[in-house]
């Protein structure tokens, strides 16, 4: 019985992560929530795009941003897509204390960063850490994600492990950084990207930036 999430009113730690649960049932379970929940975990339910904007429309999101205290999503291997993460993207824009995001496996391209580069470049966005490994992103959706650092300075963390990003999103990478060395500010401190067809002469050119008084220490 769904209703029963409605008495644990200190409630801060919500996993329905690999449930399998029908979404009516868990869009039931999120309407209970209180405004003390923290971390939702909701990973591995195959929930799609038409699920992704079901929960962007839920009372997960429904508080305004001074009383949610939603710190972290986790919507890791779920399949929503590019539209999905869009509509994810924009319920986060009002939720300002949502610090670690976690993607990883949603057949998530370049489209669905330019979604992301909106949220991370939004003045309300406190985003520490961002995981994006094994979905589609390619040198466009990189180049997205790269132009934000010129303005958010909040994200710490970047984890693109197992995208297609190849040379040329490495070199927007490159061009950011080196851009701020010359006088810009990051809050970056780790940036991820192995298995993305880096070629030898960017990841030395990367590697050289990250190794230079950029924020930027690991990759």
């Amino acid at each position: 019985d769904p209703s029963v999430f409605g008495s644990f009113t200190k409630l801060t730690t919500l996993s329905l992560a690999g449930t399998d649960l029908p979404l009516k049932d868990m869009l039931a379970v999120l309407s209970q929530i209180t405004k003390s929940i923290e971390c939702v975990y909701l990973g591995g339910n195959g929930l799609g795009p038409r699920g992704a904007e079901a929960i962007s429309k839920s009372e997960l999101f429904a508080n305004d941003d001074s009383s949610s205290k939603l710190n972290k999503l986790d919507m890791r291997y779920n399949d929503i897509g590019d539209v999905g993460i869009a509509d994810i993207s924009a319920a986060i824009t009002n939720t300002m204390n949502l610090q670690y995001l976690y993607m990883e496996g949603n057949a998530i391209a370049d489209e669905g960063c330019v979604a992301l580069s909106k949220l991370l470049s939004s003045h309300s966005c406190s985003i520490q850490e961002l995981y994006l490994g094994g979905n589609r992103i390619g040198p466009a959706g990189a180049r997205s994600l790269a132009a934000c650092l010129r303005t958010n300075q909040s994200i710490s963390k970047i984890y693109l492990e197992g995208n297609q990003i190849g040379d040329e999103g490495a070199a927007a990478f490159c061009e950011i950084l080196e851009e701020l060395k010359g006088g810009g500010t990051s809050g970056l401190k780790h940036l991820y990207c192995d298995n993305n067809n880096v070629g030898k002469e960017v990841s030395k050119r990367l590697a050289k930036a990250l190794r230079n008084e950029t924020p930027i220490e690991d990759i």
